[in-house]
C-alpha cells in the first residue's frame, strides 16, 4: 500500500527516499507520514539519506484534502502529533547525514522539512513557500525552526505574506545550500562524500546537531497548528480552497 507513494532504495551505500504520489504534487497523505517515518527509523544511523520527490515537485506539503475531513480537534491532534510530528523528529533524530533534493514545488511542510535537514540542493527550476496562513493555519516549523536557521523577522515575513522564493532567493537566506541542474545527482555526490568519514565520527557529529534540531520543535507551535485546523474559519477556508481546485 504505501510503496507507491514512498519508495526507497540503497544505492552505493546511500538511502534514497523518492516521494512518489506526483498527480498531487507529493502533498502528504497519512499514509506517507506513517511510511516516511518508518523508514527514517529503519535505516537511521546506518546510510546517509536523500529525501526527494518524483514529478514537479518536492512536496506540496499537507494534504488539505485529509486536513479538510477532520472533525474535531481530536482528528487534528491525530494529525499535527500521531502524523506529523513523528515523521519531525525521525527527521530530526536521523543519525547519519540527511538531505534533501528540491525540484520543483517545496510549499508549506514540503517546504518547513527542509528547515530539519543537514543539507539541501534545489534545482533553479524549484519554488519555496509557507502559504499555510491563507487558509487559516500556521506553519508551526518555520515559526519554532525558521528564527534559528533562516532568521526571525524573515521567518515572520514569509509566513505572513507566503510570499514563493525562488532558488537564488531561497540559497540567499539559507534556506538551501547548493543549486544545481541535477540536484538527486549533487545531492548523492554529497552524501557519498560524507561515506569517507568514520562512521562512529559521522554519529558523533549528529548527536551534538540532533540535540538542537530537537530544541526547534516546539510543542506549543504543534498545538497551534492542531487548534487552528479545527476551528470553522480553518474548516470553511479549506473547503473553499478545495472547491476551486475542482
Amino acid at each position: 500500500m504505501y510503496m507507491n507513494k514512498v519508495l526507497h532504495s540503497l544505492e552505493d551505500g546511500v538511502l534514497r527516499i523518492t516521494l512518489n504520489r506526483p498527480e498531487k504534487l507529493n502533498a502528504l497523505d497519512e499514509e506517507m507520514w506513517i511510511e516516511l517515518a518508518r523508514i527514517l527509523r529503519r535505516y537511521s544511523g546506518k546510510y546517509p539519506a536523500i529525501l526527494t520527490g518524483s514529478g514537479r515537485a518536492f512536496s506540496a506539503g499537507d494534504d488539505i484534502y485529509m486536513m479538510a475531513e477532520a472533525q474535531d480537534i481530536r482528528d487534528t491532534r491525530y494529525i499535527v502529533m500521531g502524523l506529523i510530528k513523528p515523521l519531525l523528529e525521525a527527521v530530526a533524530s536521523y543519525e547519519t547525514p540527511i538531505l534533501a533534493a528540491v525540484d520543483g514545488y517545496a510549499f508549506g511542510a514540503g517546504c518547513e522539512v527542509l528547515l530539519l535537514m543537514d543539507g539541501v540542493v534545489a534545482s533553479p527550476r524549484s519554488t519555496f513557500s509557507v502559504p499555510e496562513a491563507y487558509i487559516g493555519l500556521s506553519p508551526p516549523l518555520m515559526l519554532s525552526a525558521g528564527p534559528s536557521v533562516i532568521g526571525l523577522r524573515r521567518s515572520i515575513y514569509l509566513t505572513l505574506t507566503g510570499k514563493r522564493l525562488t532558488s537564488e532567493e531561497a540559497l540567499s537566506i539559507g534556506l538551501i545550500d547548493e543549486i544545481s541542474d541535477d540536484p538527486v545527482a549533487r545531492a548523492m555526490e554529497i552524501a557519498k562524500e560524507t561515506l569517507k568519514i568514520p562512521l562512529e565520527t559521522l554519529r558523533s557529529i549528529k548527536r551534538i546537531v540532533n540535540r538542537y534540531k530537537a530544541m526547534l520543535i516546539d510543542p506549543e507551535a504543534e498545538e497551534e497548528l492542531a487548534r487552528l485546523m479545527a476551528s470553522r474559519e480553518a474548516q470553511e477556508l479549506m473547503k473553499r480552497f478545495i472547491e476551486k481546485r475542482r
